[in-house]
Protein backbone atom coordinates (compact mmCIF):
# COMPACT_ATOMS: atom_id res chain seq x y z
CA UNK A 1 0.00 0.00 0.00
CA UNK A 2 1.77 3.20 -1.19
CA UNK A 3 -1.42 5.79 -1.01
CA UNK A 4 -1.33 9.42 -2.02
CA UNK A 5 0.16 11.28 0.63
CA UNK A 6 -2.12 14.48 0.27
CA UNK A 7 -1.44 16.15 3.52
CA UNK A 8 1.14 16.48 6.70
CA UNK A 9 -1.49 14.47 8.82
CA UNK A 10 0.35 12.21 11.32
CA UNK A 11 -1.48 9.49 13.70
CA UNK A 12 1.06 8.18 15.89
CA UNK A 13 -0.67 5.16 18.26
CA UNK A 14 0.62 3.62 21.14
CA UNK A 15 -1.00 1.22 23.43
CA UNK A 16 1.45 1.12 26.54
CA UNK A 17 -0.01 1.39 29.88
CA UNK A 18 3.11 3.28 30.99
CA UNK A 19 5.95 4.85 29.53
CA UNK A 20 8.91 3.26 29.01
CA UNK A 21 11.79 3.20 26.31
CA UNK A 22 9.85 2.95 23.22
CA UNK A 23 6.83 6.01 24.31
CA UNK A 24 10.49 7.86 25.57
CA UNK A 25 11.32 7.24 22.02
CA UNK A 26 8.03 8.29 19.78
CA UNK A 27 8.40 11.32 22.46
CA UNK A 28 11.45 12.43 21.12
CA UNK A 29 10.70 11.54 17.48
CA UNK A 30 7.40 13.67 17.38
CA UNK A 31 9.43 16.85 18.69
CA UNK A 32 11.58 16.59 16.14
CA UNK A 33 9.61 16.20 13.58
CA UNK A 34 8.74 19.40 11.12
CA UNK A 35 6.89 21.70 12.57
CA UNK A 36 4.38 21.57 9.57
CA UNK A 37 3.13 18.21 10.23
CA UNK A 38 0.32 17.94 12.13
CA UNK A 39 0.60 15.31 15.01
CA UNK A 40 -2.21 13.33 16.96
CA UNK A 41 -1.31 10.61 19.47
CA UNK A 42 -3.92 7.86 19.75
CA UNK A 43 -4.35 5.25 22.16
CA UNK A 44 -5.93 3.18 24.83
CA UNK A 45 -4.35 4.49 27.85
CA UNK A 46 -5.20 8.70 28.32
CA UNK A 47 -1.78 8.87 30.82
CA UNK A 48 0.55 7.31 28.33
CA UNK A 49 -1.08 9.21 25.40
CA UNK A 50 -0.92 12.73 27.15
CA UNK A 51 2.84 12.28 27.96
CA UNK A 52 3.55 11.52 24.42
CA UNK A 53 1.44 14.38 23.03
CA UNK A 54 3.01 16.56 25.85
CA UNK A 55 6.44 16.52 24.27
CA UNK A 56 5.62 18.36 20.97
CA UNK A 57 3.75 21.66 21.37
CA UNK A 58 0.10 21.51 19.70
CA UNK A 59 -0.02 17.88 19.33
CA UNK A 60 -3.49 16.33 20.28
CA UNK A 61 -4.20 13.43 22.65
CA UNK A 62 -7.24 11.19 21.75
CA UNK A 63 -8.25 7.94 24.11
CA UNK A 64 -9.36 5.64 21.05
CA UNK A 65 -11.10 2.15 22.07
CA UNK A 66 -9.33 -0.54 22.79
CA UNK A 67 -8.44 -3.21 20.45
CA UNK A 68 -7.18 -6.08 21.99
CA UNK A 69 -9.07 -9.17 19.99
CA UNK A 70 -10.79 -9.48 16.72
CA UNK A 71 -14.05 -9.74 19.00
CA UNK A 72 -13.62 -5.94 19.64
CA UNK A 73 -15.83 -5.52 16.69
CA UNK A 74 -18.13 -1.92 18.03
CA UNK A 75 -14.38 -0.81 18.71
CA UNK A 76 -12.77 -1.58 15.70
CA UNK A 77 -15.63 -0.19 13.70
CA UNK A 78 -15.20 2.98 16.37
CA UNK A 79 -11.56 3.40 15.79
CA UNK A 80 -11.98 3.49 11.84
CA UNK A 81 -14.69 6.32 11.71
CA UNK A 82 -11.87 8.01 14.18
CA UNK A 83 -9.18 7.38 11.75
CA UNK A 84 -11.57 8.70 8.62
CA UNK A 85 -12.24 12.21 11.17
CA UNK A 86 -8.55 12.58 11.36
CA UNK A 87 -7.99 11.92 7.61
CA UNK A 88 -4.10 11.48 8.30
CA UNK A 89 -2.25 10.43 5.38
CA UNK A 90 0.17 8.35 7.79
CA UNK A 91 -0.65 6.16 10.32
CA UNK A 92 2.77 5.22 12.64
CA UNK A 93 2.25 2.35 15.09
CA UNK A 94 4.29 2.16 17.93
CA UNK A 95 5.17 -1.63 18.58
CA UNK A 96 6.72 -3.09 21.40
CA UNK A 97 6.53 -6.42 19.64
CA UNK A 98 6.18 -7.85 16.09
CA UNK A 99 2.66 -8.97 16.82
CA UNK A 100 1.58 -6.50 18.57
CA UNK A 101 -0.94 -3.91 17.31
CA UNK A 102 -2.21 -5.88 14.49
CA UNK A 103 -5.78 -5.01 14.76
CA UNK A 104 -5.14 -1.25 14.82
CA UNK A 105 -2.78 -2.29 11.88
CA UNK A 106 -6.00 -3.80 10.22
CA UNK A 107 -8.62 -1.20 10.76
CA UNK A 108 -5.74 1.47 9.50
CA UNK A 109 -5.08 -0.51 6.31
CA UNK A 110 -8.83 0.03 5.54
CA UNK A 111 -8.51 3.77 5.45
CA UNK A 112 -8.08 5.16 1.46
CA UNK A 113 -4.60 6.55 0.79
CA UNK A 114 -3.29 6.58 4.51
CA UNK A 115 -0.01 5.22 4.54
CA UNK A 116 0.73 2.79 7.38
CA UNK A 117 4.43 2.85 8.81
CA UNK A 118 5.01 -0.45 11.72
CA UNK A 119 7.83 0.27 13.80
CA UNK A 120 8.75 -2.76 16.00
CA UNK A 121 11.00 -1.96 18.95
CA UNK A 122 11.57 -5.57 20.53
CA UNK A 123 11.98 -7.73 17.28
CA UNK A 124 10.83 -11.77 19.02
CA UNK A 125 8.53 -14.60 17.05
CA UNK A 126 5.21 -14.35 17.61
CA UNK A 127 3.97 -16.25 20.74
CA UNK A 128 1.30 -18.31 18.19
CA UNK A 129 0.90 -19.29 14.96
CA UNK A 130 -2.26 -17.41 14.31
CA UNK A 131 0.34 -14.07 15.75
CA UNK A 132 3.10 -15.14 13.22
CA UNK A 133 0.28 -15.50 9.92
CA UNK A 134 -1.42 -12.51 10.61
CA UNK A 135 1.92 -10.33 11.60
CA UNK A 136 3.39 -11.46 7.97
CA UNK A 137 0.06 -10.55 6.53
CA UNK A 138 -0.23 -6.96 7.59
CA UNK A 139 3.92 -6.38 6.76
CA UNK A 140 3.25 -7.32 3.15
CA UNK A 141 0.25 -4.65 2.87
CA UNK A 142 2.43 -1.85 5.06
CA UNK A 143 4.04 1.14 3.70
CA UNK A 144 6.99 0.65 5.36
CA UNK A 145 7.99 -1.77 8.36
CA UNK A 146 11.12 -0.35 10.52
CA UNK A 147 13.17 -1.73 13.15
CA UNK A 148 15.35 0.23 15.38
CA UNK A 149 18.85 -1.02 14.75
CA UNK A 150 20.43 -3.12 11.27
CA UNK A 151 20.58 -6.26 12.92
CA UNK A 152 17.39 -6.16 14.70
CA UNK A 153 16.06 -5.37 10.71
CA UNK A 154 17.43 -8.53 9.17
CA UNK A 155 16.22 -10.64 11.85
CA UNK A 156 12.38 -8.59 11.20
CA UNK A 157 12.23 -10.00 7.64
CA UNK A 158 13.35 -13.35 8.88
CA UNK A 159 10.71 -13.58 10.78
CA UNK A 160 8.04 -11.15 8.66
CA UNK A 161 9.09 -13.32 5.47
CA UNK A 162 10.34 -9.96 3.59
CA UNK A 163 12.98 -9.81 1.21
CA UNK A 164 16.35 -8.16 1.89
CA UNK A 165 16.30 -4.68 2.70
CA UNK A 166 12.38 -5.21 3.28
CA UNK A 167 12.89 -3.64 6.53
CA UNK A 168 14.13 -0.03 6.97
CA UNK A 169 16.80 0.24 10.03
CA UNK A 170 16.37 3.37 11.77
CA UNK A 171 18.58 3.72 15.38
CA UNK A 172 16.91 5.34 18.39
CA UNK A 173 18.60 8.56 18.96
CA UNK A 174 18.06 10.75 22.06
CA UNK A 175 19.15 14.04 23.03
CA UNK A 176 21.91 14.44 25.67
CA UNK A 177 21.20 14.45 29.39
CA UNK A 178 22.46 17.10 31.85
CA UNK A 179 23.76 15.01 34.56
CA UNK A 180 25.87 15.77 37.43
CA UNK A 181 27.61 12.72 37.90
CA UNK A 182 28.41 11.97 41.83
CA UNK A 183 30.47 9.04 41.52
CA UNK A 184 33.59 8.47 39.15
CA UNK A 185 36.09 5.41 39.06
CA UNK A 186 38.36 7.12 40.80
CA UNK A 187 36.19 6.48 43.84
CA UNK A 188 37.07 2.71 43.83
CA UNK A 189 40.96 3.12 44.11
CA UNK A 190 40.37 4.73 47.30
CA UNK A 191 38.29 1.55 48.09
CA UNK A 192 34.55 2.55 48.05
CA UNK A 193 31.84 -0.07 47.12
CA UNK A 194 30.89 -0.31 43.17
CA UNK A 195 28.07 0.85 42.05
CA UNK A 196 26.20 -1.05 39.36
CA UNK A 197 23.10 0.96 38.25
CA UNK A 198 19.95 -0.54 35.83
CA UNK A 199 16.80 1.27 34.12
CA UNK A 200 13.98 -1.07 33.26
CA UNK A 201 11.07 -2.34 33.71
CA UNK A 202 10.54 -5.31 35.84
CA UNK A 203 9.90 -7.87 33.33
CA UNK A 204 10.84 -11.60 32.77
CA UNK A 205 12.44 -10.45 29.51
CA UNK A 206 14.58 -7.74 31.31
CA UNK A 207 16.52 -11.10 33.19
CA UNK A 208 16.84 -8.96 36.61
CA UNK A 209 16.97 -12.01 38.41
CA UNK A 210 20.56 -12.45 36.33
CA UNK A 211 21.96 -9.46 37.72
CA UNK A 212 20.68 -9.86 41.21
CA UNK A 213 22.32 -12.81 41.22
CA UNK A 214 25.51 -11.84 39.58
CA UNK A 215 25.56 -8.67 42.30
CA UNK A 216 25.38 -11.03 44.78
CA UNK A 217 28.49 -12.66 43.53
CA UNK A 218 30.52 -10.15 44.17
CA UNK A 219 32.24 -8.42 47.20
CA UNK A 220 31.54 -4.63 47.83
CA UNK A 221 29.21 -4.09 45.38
CA UNK A 222 25.83 -2.39 45.42
CA UNK A 223 23.06 -2.10 42.55
CA UNK A 224 20.83 0.38 42.46
CA UNK A 225 17.36 -0.67 39.87
CA UNK A 226 15.04 2.42 38.59
CA UNK A 227 11.97 1.32 37.15
CA UNK A 228 8.64 -1.04 38.60
CA UNK A 229 6.87 -3.79 37.52
CA UNK A 230 5.55 -7.59 37.73
CA UNK A 231 8.51 -9.26 38.86
CA UNK A 232 9.26 -6.78 41.58
CA UNK A 233 8.51 -8.91 44.42
CA UNK A 234 10.14 -11.33 43.28
CA UNK A 235 13.25 -9.54 43.05
CA UNK A 236 13.23 -7.99 46.06
CA UNK A 237 12.40 -12.01 48.03
CA UNK A 238 15.68 -13.44 45.10
CA UNK A 239 18.12 -9.99 46.98
CA UNK A 240 16.81 -11.59 50.52
CA UNK A 241 17.25 -14.64 49.76
CA UNK A 242 21.00 -13.99 48.36
CA UNK A 243 21.47 -11.86 51.57
CA UNK A 244 22.17 -8.84 50.04
CA UNK A 245 18.67 -6.69 49.99
CA UNK A 246 21.01 -4.20 52.07
CA UNK A 247 22.91 -3.58 48.73
CA UNK A 248 20.01 -3.74 46.49
CA UNK A 249 18.23 -0.85 46.68
CA UNK A 250 14.34 -0.66 44.68
CA UNK A 251 13.79 2.76 43.74
CA UNK A 252 10.73 2.62 41.98
CA UNK A 253 10.00 4.43 38.30
CA UNK A 254 12.35 7.77 38.42
CA UNK A 255 14.24 9.74 36.14
CA UNK A 256 17.18 8.49 34.33
CA UNK A 257 19.24 10.61 36.61
CA UNK A 258 18.07 8.87 39.87
CA UNK A 259 20.42 6.18 38.58
CA UNK A 260 22.97 7.52 36.14
CA UNK A 261 24.14 10.21 38.22
CA UNK A 262 24.98 7.96 41.43
CA UNK A 263 26.48 4.90 39.58
CA UNK A 264 30.01 3.74 37.61
CA UNK A 265 28.46 2.05 35.47
CA UNK A 266 25.16 0.97 33.84
CA UNK A 267 24.43 -2.61 33.63
CA UNK A 268 21.42 -4.51 31.15
CA UNK A 269 20.84 -8.29 31.39
CA UNK A 270 18.26 -8.93 28.89
CA UNK A 271 17.19 -11.52 26.83
CA UNK A 272 15.28 -9.59 24.30
CA UNK A 273 15.86 -6.19 23.49
CA UNK A 274 15.80 -3.61 20.80
CA UNK A 275 18.15 0.05 20.87
CA UNK A 276 17.78 0.42 24.47
CA UNK A 277 17.68 4.50 25.73
CA UNK A 278 18.97 3.94 28.91
CA UNK A 279 22.26 3.02 27.11
CA UNK A 280 22.01 5.72 24.84
CA UNK A 281 21.56 7.74 28.16
CA UNK A 282 24.90 5.95 29.90
CA UNK A 283 26.94 6.58 27.10
CA UNK A 284 26.34 10.12 26.47
CA UNK A 285 26.92 10.42 29.98
CA UNK A 286 30.57 8.77 30.04
CA UNK A 287 29.18 5.92 31.88
CA UNK A 288 30.43 2.39 31.16
CA UNK A 289 28.19 -0.22 30.36
CA UNK A 290 27.82 -3.98 30.95
CA UNK A 291 25.32 -5.39 28.61
CA UNK A 292 24.11 -9.21 27.52
CA UNK A 293 24.82 -8.92 23.55
CA UNK A 294 21.34 -8.88 22.31
CA UNK A 295 19.01 -6.74 19.68
CA UNK A 296 21.32 -3.64 19.10
CA UNK A 297 23.22 -3.69 22.16
CA UNK A 298 26.19 -4.04 20.05
CA UNK A 299 25.92 -0.62 18.06
CA UNK A 300 25.83 1.23 21.18
CA UNK A 301 28.23 -0.54 23.35
CA UNK A 302 32.23 -0.54 21.71
CA UNK A 303 33.27 -3.72 23.15
CA UNK A 304 36.17 -3.46 25.50
CA UNK A 305 36.49 0.11 24.78
CA UNK A 306 33.02 1.56 25.76
CA UNK A 307 31.89 -0.95 28.30
CA UNK A 308 31.67 -4.84 27.92
CA UNK A 309 29.56 -7.58 26.26
CA UNK A 310 28.37 -10.86 27.66
CA UNK A 311 26.11 -13.61 26.20
CA UNK A 312 22.69 -13.60 27.72
CA UNK A 313 20.95 -16.25 29.92
CA UNK A 314 24.88 -16.12 31.78
CA UNK A 315 24.73 -14.83 35.16
CA UNK A 316 27.95 -15.98 36.00
CA UNK A 317 29.41 -14.07 32.76
CA UNK A 318 27.40 -10.89 33.71
CA UNK A 319 28.92 -10.85 37.29
CA UNK A 320 33.12 -11.93 35.76
CA UNK A 321 31.87 -8.59 33.51
CA UNK A 322 31.28 -6.25 36.50
CA UNK A 323 33.92 -7.98 39.04
CA UNK A 324 36.62 -7.24 36.27
CA UNK A 325 35.95 -3.21 36.14
CA UNK A 326 35.48 -3.48 39.98
CA UNK A 327 39.06 -4.62 40.14
CA UNK A 328 40.33 -2.34 37.32
CA UNK A 329 39.79 1.36 38.64
CA UNK A 330 42.29 2.20 35.44
CA UNK A 331 39.84 0.50 32.65
CA UNK A 332 36.47 1.73 34.07
CA UNK A 333 37.85 5.30 33.64
CA UNK A 334 39.42 4.71 30.25
CA UNK A 335 35.76 3.50 29.35
CA UNK A 336 34.68 6.85 30.94
CA UNK A 337 36.96 8.34 28.61
CA UNK A 338 35.90 7.08 25.86
CA UNK A 339 32.37 7.17 26.09
CA UNK A 340 32.54 10.81 26.26
CA UNK A 341 34.84 11.19 23.62
CA UNK A 342 31.98 9.49 21.21
CA UNK A 343 29.31 11.41 22.85
CA UNK A 344 31.56 14.53 21.72
CA UNK A 345 32.19 13.36 17.99
CA UNK A 346 31.39 15.67 15.90
CA UNK A 347 28.08 13.87 13.95
CA UNK A 348 28.51 10.58 15.69
CA UNK A 349 25.39 9.23 15.15
CA UNK A 350 23.32 12.47 13.77
CA UNK A 351 21.20 12.68 17.03
CA UNK A 352 16.93 13.24 17.03
CA UNK A 353 17.24 15.34 13.95
CA UNK A 354 18.67 13.13 11.38
CA UNK A 355 16.22 9.95 13.34
CA UNK A 356 13.41 12.19 12.40
CA UNK A 357 14.29 13.05 8.69
CA UNK A 358 14.45 9.47 8.44
CA UNK A 359 11.02 8.78 9.45
CA UNK A 360 10.12 11.51 7.35
CA UNK A 361 11.25 10.28 4.10
CA UNK A 362 9.10 7.07 4.78
CA UNK A 363 5.89 9.35 5.96
CA UNK A 364 5.94 11.10 2.57
CA UNK A 365 9.13 9.17 0.11
CA UNK A 366 9.94 11.02 -3.21
CA UNK A 367 8.70 7.95 -4.63
CA UNK A 368 5.45 6.63 -4.12
CA UNK A 369 5.59 3.84 -6.63
CA UNK A 370 8.12 1.59 -4.63
CA UNK A 371 8.41 0.45 -0.61
CA UNK A 372 10.84 2.52 0.87
CA UNK A 373 13.70 0.84 1.70
CA UNK A 374 16.96 2.37 4.14
CA UNK A 375 19.10 4.35 3.11
CA UNK A 376 22.88 3.55 3.30
CA UNK A 377 23.35 6.14 6.81
CA UNK A 378 20.61 4.27 8.11
CA UNK A 379 22.47 1.04 8.15
CA UNK A 380 25.83 2.21 10.13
Amino acid sequence: MTGSCRNRRLVAFSDAARIAGAERQLGVLLEHLAPDIDVTVAGPHAPTIGWIAAQRAGTRAVVSPPLATKRDLANLVAFRRLLVRIDPAVVHLNKTEVAALRYVEAVALTVTDTRVVSVVHHVEPPATAGGRWMARRLARRASAVVAVGPRLARQLEAILGLPADGVTPIPNRLPPLALERQVRAVDLAQGGPLVVGTLSRLVAHKALDDLVSAVGRIDNTRLILGGDGPERQRLETLAADLGIADRVEFLGWVEPGAVLEHCHLLASASHIDGHPLTLLDARSAGIPIVATDVGSVAHIVDHERTGLLVAPHDPSALAGAIDRLRRAPDLLASMEAASLATAAAPGHDGGPEQMAMSYEHLYWPLDQASRPHAAASDRS
